[in-house]
């Protein structure tokens, strides 16, 4: 009882100077506001230029009981009168520190002529990719580095279109159908039983169809 007897004549000393510091800047007086503030602080129990620089958090730890958290934030306004009062400026908070930026990517070498035109050979051979014997070894680790280029099965090499399209058609007839054959595909592709098994093995491989003990395929659930 005797704490919050305490508590509330602080409250009532520390309003009343203020009320006096509002009235004197009103008046244009402005030396009488800044004593009559200095008054509050000091019946408020707290430094003035400290609470100028408390975040609200360590205001309320400090201060403890709300009545004074509320006080404090009400002789910060009376500060900010008599600034504007006086002409100066409003005290700024000082800057966050920036954010560390993540550190640029390093720069791609462009292809060569002659590893763009072994892309250009990946796109039209589509689904029926080559065999790595058959190509450059300096271009194709060209291609494959940028991920322009992927191993099927054990030796061949597909663009990574004509995957995502073989991969779409898997799907669709999966999705119809219930599942996927090899002889399926092959009808599908209109290719060969060799590209055919080695592009489901792929999708098992890429996790994306699951082999079943009689050799059809289903899409793994996700």
């Amino acid at each position: 009882m005797f704490q919050r007897d305490y508590l509330l004549r602080v409250i009532q000393q520390a309003a009343e100077a203020l009320a006096r510091a509002l009235r004197a800047i009103v008046a244009r007086k402005d030396d009488e506001a800044e004593q009559a503030l200095q008054e509050a602080y000091t019946a408020l129990g707290i430094d003035r230029e400290l609470l100028l620089l408390l975040d609200a958090p360590t205001l309320r730890s400090q201060l403890a009981a709300e009545e004074k958290v509320a006080m404090a934030a009400r002789l910060l306004l009376g500060d900010a009168e008599l600034r504007h009062a006086r002409g100066e400026p409003e005290a700024a908070p000082e800057p966050e520190p920036e954010a560390p930026q993540p550190p640029p990517e390093p720069e791609t070498a462009p292809l060569p002529a002659s590893a763009l035109e072994l892309e250009q050979r990946l796109r039209a051979a589509a689904h029926e990719p080559p065999n790595a014997a058959d190509l450059d070894r300096a271009d194709l680790d060209a291609l494959r580095q940028a991920g322009r280029a992927v191993r099927v099965g054990r030796s061949m090499y597909a663009h990574p279109d004509a995957l995502a399209e073989v991969r779409a058609r898997v799907e669709r007839v999966i999705e119809s159908d219930g599942s996927i054959t090899l002889a399926r595909l092959r009808d599908e592709l209109q290719t060969s039983r060799k590209f055919a098994q080695a592009h489901l093995e792929h999708l098992d491989a890429e996790r994306v169809t699951k082999r079943l003990p009689d050799d059809s395929r289903v899409l793994r659930r996700r």
